[in-house]
């Protein structure tokens, strides 16, 4: 048995083609989201990857966005203003296609929120003595230790938010081995 993660296939069916041929029935694969948005093939790929066994799906960006958007037109009964909503946001960074195929195959949308809130932002195992843990986002221990322990809604939700969002580990350089560079 073997254990992988990806995430960030946008739509692309022959990526997700050539994960799938690779993986063992019997190997776990943690998807650490954004299978939606971009590329045409995203919901189908979503709902693939949800669908195989011995797999987590972990909420990325793109299914938050899609959730809050769809969440949005639920609630103004698809009459909100477009400027600065969450659906425009959610068009802008490649949604637009995501949100065609929902409708044009009479996906109920309060079905696919319900998928993605039942998406968990943080998975936490041991793998051969080792504690992992996986969400979307870069984060740090400090994040997650106070989202795993916290019992606050509104704290939970913030930090559960920079799981999903936080791109701070762009900018440094602790990645190449140092802090001195």
């Amino acid at each position: 048995m073997g254990i992988y993660t990806c995430a960030d296939l946008h739509g692309n069916m022959n990526l997700w083609v050539q994960i799938k041929e690779y993986l063992k029935s019997d190997d776990v694969l943690y998807f650490l989201g954004d299978a939606i948005d971009r590329g045409p093939d995203g919901f189908q790929i979503m709902q693939k990857i949800l669908d195989r066994p011995n797999t987590t799906y972990i909420r990325g960006n793109h299914e938050d966005m899609m959730m809050n958007a769809l969440e949005e037109q639920l609630r103004y009964n698809d009459n909100f203003r477009w400027a600065e909503s969450a659906t425009e946001l959610w068009f802008w960074n490649g949604g637009e296609v995501t949100y065609n195929y929902i409708k044009e195959h009479n996906i109920p949308r309060e079905e696919v929120i319900k998928q993605i809130k039942n998406m968990p932002i943080l998975v936490c195992t041991e793998i051969k003595g080792n504690k992992f843990y996986f969400c979307h986002a870069g984060s740090d221990m400090s994040t997650i230790n106070v989202f795993i322990n916290e019992t606050n809604e509104n704290i939970i939700e913030y930090y559960g938010h920079n799981l999903i969002w936080d791109r701070k580990h762009l900018d440094t350089k602790e990645w190449y081995g140092t802090n001195n560079e």
